[in-house]
């Protein structure tokens, strides 16, 4: 059995991205931070995911994407160009960066919704942030306006505050995504129109800071906010890949010995070594199909029953 493929999903909505692997579509991307989102488990899909991602925009985006610089002389809240003087039919490549002089390409919703679904040009705020630094958007995550520098964009936003952290785009090409950045993954998803370089991390490690897991997430791992409250281990249920304490995953009850209820968190172990984590009756079973692991992710394995 494949558990890469086999077990229950409860995907991130982003979640939500060495190389890159196969475009996702995710329709409720979110670059929000949250509660837990996205539906229960079901049997037969992908592994679930966690949802770092949160509340979606309220939808009232009034800011499109520009074909012209600001010259500063009509402009609407926080020195943008109104959206009457926008050319909403302009797109660009986030990859190529082809934008005029003092914009940039970046992902955003052309209708206003909670959704990423076109690239448009932004202008580049004043004096902005760079690669890990705060940031903050303008109406909502999906507007494309942000104070982030050229080649980056605001992620992990807070929808209360508005604020959230500069991520690196991908850069290459649609056929050979790069990220420069080490450590992280390009992830693809939105019918390709969200291509972000998410940093990568060992679900059987400690590299996430405190309050955080490693959590499946755009076919690799990386850190989110750790939901499980209380504390989630092997057996007991769950609802969502993070609900789930770090070091556990979220799987159907099929593959979790006793499990009373839809779905329970289940051990990461070591492939090819003593399944010392696993309850009683669970073999470790490699996360990824044989051949598709990433060389940082071969020896990652989950708990399940044969």
């Amino acid at each position: 059995m494949n558990v890469r493929f086999a077990l229950g999903g409860a995907w991130l909505g982003l979640g939500l991205l060495a190389g890159c692997g196969p475009a996702l579509d995710f329709p409720h991307l979110d670059g929000s931070t949250g509660a837990q989102t996205s539906s229960p488990p079901t049997t037969s899909s992908a592994p679930p995911q966690d949802s770092s991602t949160g509340q979606p925009g309220d939808g009232s985006t009034s800011i499109g994407p520009t074909g012209a610089v600001d010259d500063g002389s009509d402009t609407a809240g926080g020195g943008f160009i109104p959206y009457d003087d926008l050319d909403p039919d302009r797109w660009c490549s986030v990859y190529a960066q082809d934008c005029p002089a003092g914009q940039k390409c970046i992902p955003y919703s052309d209708d206003g919704g909670p959704a990423w679904n076109a690239a448009g040009c932004f202008p580049i705020a004043e004096d902005p942030s760079g690669v890990d630094e705060p940031c903050t958007v303008t109406d909502s995550a999906y507007s494309g306006l942000d104070t982030c520098d050229l080649g980056l964009m605001c992620w992990d936003v807070d929808p209360d505050t508005m604020e959230g952290t500069c991520f690196a785009l991908c850069t290459g090409s649609e056929r050979a995504p790069i990220c420069d950045e080490p450590n992280a993954h390009c992830a693809i998803a939105a019918d390709g129109a969200l291509v972000l370089c998410i940093p990568t991390c060992d679900p059987l490690g400690d590299d996430c800071p405190r309050g955080e897991g490693c959590y499946d997430q755009f076919d690799y791992f990386t850190c989110v906010p750790d939901g499980a409250d209380p504390p989630a281990a092997a057996g007991d249920p769950c609802m969502f890949t993070n609900s789930c304490s770090p070091g556990y995953a979220c799987l159907d009850a099929s593959l979790v010995p006793d499990c009373p209820s839809f779905a329970c968190c289940s051990a990461y172990c070591y492939v090819g070594e003593e399944p010392t984590a696993c309850l009683p009756g669970q073999v470790c079973t490699p996360w990824f199909e044989p051949g598709q692991a990433p060389p940082e992710f071969e020896h990652v394995g989950i708990c399940t029953l044969p």
